[in-house]
């Protein structure tokens, strides 16, 4: 008899299990939801999470610490917590210059002209170059060897020895005051604190355009 009776009472519990795993009736406190992770793997499954929450931790106090041992392809997925971590104070212009051989002094030049694609604003091809690869001595001689070309086949323009790349930091206007319309204006109506050299024309190859040779094949290239 006590066999039958604990039987009994076993059946509403499987009935009851039953009915959550189909979701189809019972209360919600009740309901179960089973991991589609198999039993061996789930130990592995954990330690990942835990890495993951702990680099998502680290990301903030850190500073950034999980970059150094995290591959680019997986902290990409942690920098969602520190994604503007300081706001920006400021608008950074990029500009460009050429060496003139004549007056041996660099003159602004409109560089919208070179670079069609997006003129006006931030995603301007030039603005990309500047903020991306302004310390990559590569790109910048191709953009060298780029601009000289273009400006030479304008005529006019005199001989060409170099570029110099700069930017220049325009404070927005303080929270809650006037919002100018943006406006360029040339590098000489900017303060000097105002402007950040990176990349100019070393001497030895200033010298070598000049003449109308390429410093980098020793050929003449106009």
């Amino acid at each position: 008899m006590a066999t039958k009776k604990s039987r009994q009472r076993k059946r509403p519990k499987k009935a009851l299990s039953g009915e959550n795993r189909r979701g189809d009736g019972g209360p919600l406190s009740q309901t179960v939801a089973l991991s589609w992770v198999p039993r061996r793997l789930r130990p592995v499954v954990f330690v990942a999470a835990g890495i993951y929450l702990l680099s998502l931790f680290l990301n903030v106090a850190a500073k950034g610490l999980p970059s150094s041992y995290l591959p680019p392809a997986l902290f990409y997925f942690v920098q969602t917590t520190r994604l503007f971590p300081t706001a920006s104070r400021a608008a950074i212009d990029y500009r460009l210059e050429v060496w003139d051989c004549d007056s041996l002094q660099f003159r602004e030049v409109d560089a919208v002209r070179h670079f069609p694609m997006h003129p006006k604003d931030k995603e301007n091809r030039f603005q990309r170059i500047g903020h991306f690869y302004r310390q990559h001595r590569m790109v910048m001689r191709a953009l060298e060897h780029y601009i000289i070309e273009k400006e030479s086949s304008q005529g006019g323009a005199g001989r060409m020895g170099g570029i110099r790349v700069s930017s220049l930091r325009i404070r927005f206007s303080k929270p809650g005051g006037p919002v100018v319309r943006w406006a360029p204006k040339p590098m000489s109506e900017h303060f000097s604190e105002q402007i950040k050299h990176w990349y100019y024309t070393p001497n030895s190859r200033k010298r070598a355009f000049c003449e109308g040779q390429d410093p980098d094949s020793g050929e003449g290239s106009r």
